[in-house]
């Protein structure tokens, strides 16, 4: 199959040498359509929200981010965000939380009848994976460490060596390694800490994934509407609890209640256990494909 050519440049990214194919390698079928050829004299200018310029000349402005950052259609013609388009509602902006981009999909699926089995591989209590501090996160790993010690690598409240065998938690984070390390290290614990660094509606980054992937059993705090990505019954949602005190004592009762903990386990992580729109890659490819025939 002859792929469609894009000559593109990115810009006002976190990294100078970052490439296509590192922002959207979590979706290969991307590359089975398009051949992204970097060019001075673009046809698309891929850009994200970071301090800079952007290249001049006509070509079709395309915004990304995986921040809780609303688009500027006066400064971009296409926008890929976080914002549900139901809510933002402009023809030309497309949904792409961050979890998508790095390659949810399938994997989310769940056999239930693994429950036990998963149940038996824990050895530990609870993870909080952070680098960066941010409220009411700090908190609750306050809280919830009064019942038992919870385990940070990160260098948020760090009280472990970093995730795979890195320096440092910052060489940890960046590395390319890192999201597979950081799903492994994740793997022997029963819960882990997945809230995000802001509430909006919409705004769910890898953090819920990760532990999903894990196989722990997820603490939420974040997009207030995440029933629309996953399954609620699958994971310990904050906004359900009138206090983070009785979040954690949730925690704790389902920590002492392995019945209780297998209820949860065997609900699957998506609704109905089927893929969402979201993780359409048949969607997703044909939203690429106007984006990318704009011209």
């Amino acid at each position: 199959m002859a792929r469609h050519t894009v000559r593109i440049a990115l810009a006002r990214f976190w990294s100078p040498a970052l490439t296509v194919e590192g922002l959207f390698g979590g979706l290969p079928y991307l590359f089975d359509h398009f051949a992204f050829v970097p060019s001075p004299n673009p046809d698309f200018v891929l850009f994200g929200d970071s301090p800079g310029d952007l290249p001049s000349g006509r070509a079709v402005r395309i915004f990304y981010t995986g921040e809780n950052v609303r688009p500027d259609f006066s400064t971009c013609d296409w926008a890929l965000t976080f914002d549900y388009d139901e809510e933002l509602q402009h023809r030309r902006h497309f949904r792409l939380p961050n979890y998508v981009r790095l390659g949810a999909g399938r994997d989310l699926l769940k056999d239930p009848s693994r429950a036990g089995e998963v149940l038996a591989a824990k050895t530990r209590f609870c993870n909080f994976v952070f680098h960066n501090d941010a409220e009411p996160r700090n908190t609750f790993f306050d809280v919830l460490s009064r019942y038992k010690p919870v385990d940070a690598p990160g260098r948020c409240r760090q009280n472990l060596a970093p995730i795979g065998g890195f320096q440092t938690p910052t060489e940890s984070r960046y590395a390319a390694g890192y999201p597979g390390h950081k799903v492994r290290f994740m793997s022997p614990y029963k819960f882990s800490i997945a809230f995000e660094n802001a509430s909006y509606p919409g705004y769910t980054t890898e953090k819920l994934y990760h532990a999903m992937l894990a196989g722990t059993l997820p603490i939420y705090w974040g997009n207030p509407l995440v029933h629309r990505d996953f399954n609620p019954t699958s994971f310990l949602h904050a906004a359900d609890y009138p206090s983070l005190e009785a979040l954690a004592e949730r925690v704790a009762e389902i920590d002492r209640d392995d019945d209780l903990y297998l209820r949860y386990m065997r609900e699957s992580w998506l609704p109905g256990n089927q893929l969402t729109p979201y993780l359409d890659p048949a969607r997703i490819l044909a939203r690429f494909r106007e984006m990318f025939s704009a011209r």
